[in-house]
């Protein structure tokens, strides 16, 4: 997955000739600039807790983060995606995640939804996953570099459907999505 030298000059070589459409009201656009794909910082990303559970799920491999998404979503009774603080206690202990009660309870403050007295799941998730990589980086530029844009910079969905498989996506492996 490692871009090469020669791989990232070809990217800029392509980038500066990509061809761009005038824009359209009629068409459903994306309306996302390459440096936006999942380059959001979350505020409670680099927290010690955090490093600490994304370092175990580290240690388990590509299905170590999807195990606990999957956990996350089968404790989540209502489909609300916000877990009690218990439920989150018992999604960590089923996927081995090894810290204290006390740790658990603080990781859980971290994502109550406000005036609910439930965590919100899925902003753990999104700040558990981490930046990207400068590899993982270059590739989502390169494949956004690759289609045709509007003058906005924007890209027609229709295309980024034809082209997208989503079978491998993490939430689609966990179960949590479905391919349609």
């Amino acid at each position: 997955m490692n871009g090469t030298r020669g791989d990232r000059e070809e990217v800029e070589r392509n980038r500066a000739s990509t061809p761009r459409r005038s824009s359209s009201p009629r068409r459903r656009c994306l309306d996302v600039q390459a440096q936006d794909f999942g380059l959001l910082i979350h505020p409670y990303r680099n927290h010690p807790l955090m490093e600490h559970v994304r370092s175990q799920l580290k240690s388990r491999g590509p299905v170590g983060f999807s195990e606990l998404q999957r956990a996350l979503k089968d404790f989540d009774a209502q489909g609300k995606l916000a877990l009690t603080r218990e439920a989150f206690g018992e999604a960590l202990d089923v996927n081995d995640i090894t810290i204290s009660t006390i740790e658990a309870d603080t990781l859980c403050s971290l994502f109550l939804i406000e005036g609910r007295g439930l965590m919100d799941y899925e902003d753990f998730l999104q700040a558990l996953r981490g930046p990207l990589d400068n590899d993982r980086r270059f590739w989502v530029h390169a494949v956004y570099d690759s289609f045709e844009k509007y003058d906005d910079d924007s890209v027609d969905v229709e295309e980024v459907i034809r082209r997208f498989d989503p079978s491998g996506d993490p939430e689609v492996v966990s179960g949590i999505k479905k391919t349609k």
